[in-house]
């Protein structure tokens, strides 16, 4: 799912675009922006520039719908005659935490990730899972500072750190 999206105001129906990556919504909201912005001066029409400005927006995709598919059963009616069912759409919210099975961080030249947050048992000894910071080493081997950790199902990196200007 692409996490991030950017309103291109230049298009006359506001196309909402889906991005991969912060920057990418960033520049497109940006480009967008000046591309509706010289289309004005062009046209000697500022008003329409300022009239649309303020829709040029970029942010976080939270969530989106899915509709899963299942193999029939006896209980659907006309079974037999599909190869699978589509059940009622429902709501998936993106909280920014990546499945390990789904995805691992990305490895420096070093042979380990950067420091990331992780959800799972660092020790063999925790009950619950809980929130903790760490890295992973080649092979999907995650470590903290207790050292190699039990279990990890899930991790997201560690936020930016604040703008000072």
């Amino acid at each position: 799912m692409k996490k991030y999206f950017s309103i291109n105001i230049f298009d006359e129906d506001k196309e909402l675009l889906l991005h991969d990556t912060l920057d990418e919504a960033k520049k497109a909201c940006l480009d967008n922006a000046r591309e509706q912005y010289d289309y004005a001066c062009e046209m000697e029409d500022i008003d329409e520039y300022e009239r649309v400005v303020d829709e040029a927006i970029y942010g976080v995709v939270m969530g989106k719908c899915i509709s899963t598919t299942r193999q029939p059963n006896k209980e659907d009616a006309y079974e037999s005659q599909y190869d699978y069912i589509v059940e009622s759409p429902e709501l998936v919210e993106h909280n920014g935490w990546i499945k390990c099975t789904d995805k691992l961080p990305t490895l420096r030249p070093t042979g380990s990730s950067t420091w990331v947050l992780l959800w799972g048992l660092e020790e063999e000894t925790d009950n619950e899972e809980t929130m903790f910071q760490g890295f992973m080493f080649k092979g999907g081997i995650f470590y903290s500072e207790s050292g190699k950790c039990h279990q990890v199902t899930h991790w997201q990196p560690l936020p930016s750190p604040p703008v000072t200007k």
